[in-house]
């Protein structure tokens, strides 16, 4: 039997890459801590150029190519100026997100039919790597509604998936198109997920580990964009927060590594008041209460969590 030749991986390697991209936007990832960490960024850039040069290997339009990269040069560095602030940032991420949607419909009509369903697995495969970067235990500590929404979009994606790999033409396609390596690993991930338990702490670490494995095999690594940020990068991001504040006239009244309060407002000098009270005999104590009365200050506790996501409360 002849081994598929390497390149063979490329539609199903494509679906991955273009997926990730389409998360970034539609999923309002670089929207959080107001744009992409380096790494992120990179990551992303990189898997941009790999679908351009993915769809030219398999001959789509130039027209199509240059859209796609076009809206790809939409990503945005966090630390980078906002002329619109977050709102705009957000708009402009979700307009992209449905721009790369179109775009990948139309990639899929230019692949052959066992392409296609590779491709299709790799998309899904890439949303299945999201859903269990964002609520495995390890993940980090994501926003509550995050957590809930990839929980369960993880049940959809999951099942979904298993069905899929239980196609026959799908299994057709991947043994006449990947190598034996990637076919015993889908297998395995194929196992995995029949053994769904609904989503427990160690069936996500079992199961990333396998899904891990499917795309170091067919020669990429999936590292989601929601990854954990660094500590170093997690107090860049705090001082990046407390300077905007600082520019609004708050104070910074207590600082750890990752979480800070600041106070905005004229407090009372309380002791000042004390005082002046005692020597007029009780007189200004009126004046006092006023003060203390119309002087409001404010208070928020700023901080940046695993993800490098900027919260207030």
């Amino acid at each position: 039997m002849t081994e598929p030749r390497e390149a063979a991986a490329d539609a199903f390697v494509l679906g991955m890459n273009v997926e990730e991209v389409y998360m970034t936007f539609a999923e309002g990832f670089q929207v959080l801590g107001g744009g992409l960490g380096p790494e992120q960024y990179d990551l992303v850039e990189r898997k941009a150029r790999q679908v351009r040069d993915a769809l030219l290997d398999f001959g789509a339009p130039h027209d199509l190519v240059q859209r796609f990269e076009d809206a790809a040069a939409n990503l945005h560095r966090r630390g980078d100026p906002l002329p619109r602030g977050l709102e705009g940032l957000a708009e402009s991420s979700s307009a992209t997100g449905r721009v790369i949607s179109g775009l990948m419909s139309e990639m899929r009509t230019h692949l052959g039919d066992d392409d296609a369903r590779l491709y299709d697995l790799g998309v899904m495969l890439a949303r299945l790597h999201l859903c269990l970067r964002v609520v495995a235990p390890d993940a980090g500590s994501a926003p509550r509604e995050m957590y809930e929404l990839y929980s369960k979009e993880l049940l959809r994606v999951a099942s979904m998936t298993h069905h899929m790999l239980a196609e026959d033409e799908l299994g057709r396609a991947l043994r006449l198109k990947m190598r034996g390596e990637v076919v015993e690993l889908v297998e395995r991930l194929a196992e995995a997920l029949a053994a769904w338990d609904g989503g427990s702490d160690a069936w996500c670490r079992a199961t990333r580990k396998r899904l891990d494995r499917v795309f170091g095999a067919a020669g990429t690594v999936l590292r989601s964009v929601v990854s954990a940020a660094g500590d170093d990068e997690r107090r860049q991001i705090l001082e990046n927060a407390l300077d905007e504040y600082r520019a609004q006239g708050w104070r910074v009244v207590r600082r750890d590594d990752f979480e800070a309060t600041v106070e905005r407002g004229r407090g009372v000098r309380h002791a000042l008041h004390f005082v002046l009270t005692l020597l007029t005999f009780g007189m200004w104590a009126f004046v006092w209460i006023a003060l203390t009365v119309r002087s409001r200050s404010e208070r928020r506790v700023v901080y940046v969590n695993g993800f490098g996501n900027v919260l207030t409360e």
